[in-house]
């Protein structure tokens, strides 16, 4: 390997003020260069003197521009209270939740006290102040929320430092379990509520705006104290909590422990479909109206509930689970004492955590709304009224002046419903959820065999001859009463309107409708022609009696719209 002798160059890391590296180099002899030593800078010999020029000024000149921040401007030099929100959401035990107060200033920083409002019921611990963060210091807050207290939890601690006051915000609300359960002597009546705006014009046609996005709901029904103890512990609840926030069982939607829950659990093997259980809200296990327990789902599964915290006692199998929901009593409460042991009485709860029930329509869809093709209970018989738009004017002196304005009947009748599993009440609430209330229409067919068809229909015919009712004398295709529904022996529905009628003769008449069928039917193949009327529910208001769980009845008003 070849031997080649240098030096070390000087650098601002050393110091050297300069070597003696000039043009006259090769002057020395070559012990010197094999003795090389740093010395202070000399001239070589022979050689001017040497003038330092450092530091070299370059030209001055102005620029336009802006500190470009980063995340160190965005995380330090300030106070950090993490969370500064805590929710506490709704508070069915005692809750103990810490933040962390941290100094993120490179100098220590001197709390001076903590502001405090609207904390009664709270209690704090860690931070005491007076007190002084060193730099770069952080330490633990905690809050202590108790059951007592008022209803609303809207807590505020303001942290007093000398250059700025961060805060700390505490909310959730007090509720209370409502364990009393109906006695299912009378049904459990469930409350649905829209709320619609209906501008009708003298021709028949309305205007019809919803005002609610979601509808109100509210759960009544009657119960009973079954001994002195628990009679005493209704009597003080309603003294102390009438007017607050209840937690309120589903009591419609129960379901049993398959098996045995221990305690701690963070999870509840559950039937979750058709039934109110939903992220971030409440379950309730309960064996009895003083032996239960509050839990709060984190998530919903297919085949059970994920919890926020677990469980604290055991539950054995057989115990009942509903979902929960956060309702409020009436301001009068009346209740029957048959002893001076028992009570007995009607409940009724609004719910205030209402959240939407999802819309779902189904069935044939003609002439832009959907066909209901159910049928209604006919344990109960139905009402038909006939109501027409008229304007009177009478004097008394002579005969009274009687306008019918838009010349068209509406047809009021009772509808009955009975569902006899969960499925088919989810499903309702689904088609009552699509019709919110009075404001979205449907085509309801007639429970009723309205005509009798006396000769076959071609396939390309447009005329259906029918046992003469009168329609060509007194209807004629008004908007009232023109669209029909052909249903064949095997079940297939064929939806035309009648553009006109004409009268053969006291026996039969011809209707006119706007499409041939595209088949052949002889009066053998038809089941019924019936009239279709556009409708919509007469009311927003609508109730859903549960006889017990799955089994449910509802009632409420049909109105005809001009079509």
């Amino acid at each position: 390997m070849a031997l080649l002798t240098g030096f070390l160059a000087a650098s601002s890391v050393y110091g050297y003020d300069r070597l003696y590296l000039t043009g006259d180099l090769d002057d020395y002899a070559a012990t010197w260069i094999n003795n090389l030593v740093y010395w202070a800078a000399v001239p070589s010999p022979g050689a001017a003197l040497l003038a330092s020029n450092l530091p070299v000024s370059t030209t001055p000149y102005a620029k336009s521009g802006a500190i470009a921040r980063s995340y160190f401007d965005d995380f330090y030099n300030r106070v950090h209270v993490a969370p500064a929100v805590l929710n506490i959401g709704n508070l069915l035990s005692v809750q103990t939740r810490q933040v962390t107060v941290w100094n993120a200033y490179f100098t220590s920083q001197a709390l001076a006290s903590i502001g405090e409002s609207g904390t009664v019921g709270l209690t704090e611990s860690g931070i005491v102040a007076p007190t002084t963060f060193a730099p770069l210091e952080e330490r633990t807050y905690s809050v202590t929320v108790a059951t007592e207290g008022p209803a609303t939890i809207g807590a505020l601690y303001t942290f007093a430092f000398p250059l700025e006051s961060p805060t700390l915000a505490v909310t959730g609300r007090r509720v209370v379990i409502f364990g009393h359960a109906p006695n299912w002597a009378a049904p459990v009546t469930e409350k649905l509520n829209w709320l619609t705006d209906v501008m009708l014009a003298q021709g028949g046609i309305e205007q019809r705006v919803g005002l609610r996005d979601a509808p109100r709901r509210a759960l009544a029904y009657d119960l009973a104290t079954l001994d002195r103890h628990q009679t005493n512990v209704l009597e003080t609840m309603l003294l102390g909590w009438q007017a607050r926030l209840w937690a309120v069982p589903v009591w419609t939607d129960a379901q049993n422990l398959a098996a045995d829950l221990a305690a701690g659990s963070l999870a509840i093997p559950a039937t979750t479909s058709d039934y109110e259980f939903a992220a971030d809200g409440l379950a309730l296990l309960w064996a009895a109206h003083d032996r239960h327990e509050a839990v709060e789902v984190a998530s919903v599964g297919g085949a059970s509930l994920t919890l926020k915290t677990a469980t604290v006692a055991a539950w054995p199998a057989g115990t009942r689970l509903y979902p929960i929901l956060l309702g409020r009593m009436p301001p009068r409460q009346k209740f029957t004492r048959e002893t001076g042991h028992h009570l007995s009485g009607g409940v009724e709860f609004s719910f205030d955590d209402n959240v939407a029930i999802v819309a779902a329509d189904s069935g044939d869809l003609y002439a832009g709304y959907y066909v209901y093709a159910g049928r209604t209970n006919w344990a109960d018989p139905t009402e038909v009224e006939f109501v027409r738009q008229v304007d009177e004017l009478d004097y008394e002196t002579s005969h009274a002046w009687v306008d019918d304005l838009s010349g068209l009947a509406a047809i009021l009748k009772s509808w009955h419903w009975l569902f006899k599993n969960r499925a088919e009440i989810v499903a309702f609430r689904g088609w009552l959820a699509a019709r919110a209330g009075r404001r979205v229409p449907f085509w309801s067919i007639s429970q009723a065999v309205d005509m009798e068809v006396l000769t076959a229909i071609g396939a390309s015919a447009t005329t259906i001859t029918v046992r003469n009712i009168g329609y060509a004398r007194y209807l004629n295709g008004r908007a009232d009463r023109r669209h029909i529904v052909i249903r064949t022996t095997s079940g297939t529905l064929y939806y035309r309107s009648i553009t006109a009628s004409s009268e053969i003769d006291a026996g039969s008449e011809d209707l006119a409708i706007d499409s041939a069928l595209g088949v052949t039917l002889q009066p053998a193949d038809i089941e019924s022609v019936r009239f279709m009327h556009l409708t919509r529910l007469d009311g927003d208001a609508i109730e859903i009696d549960w006889q017990h769980l799955g089994v449910a009845e509802c009632s409420t008003m049909l109105r005809s719209l001009p079509q």
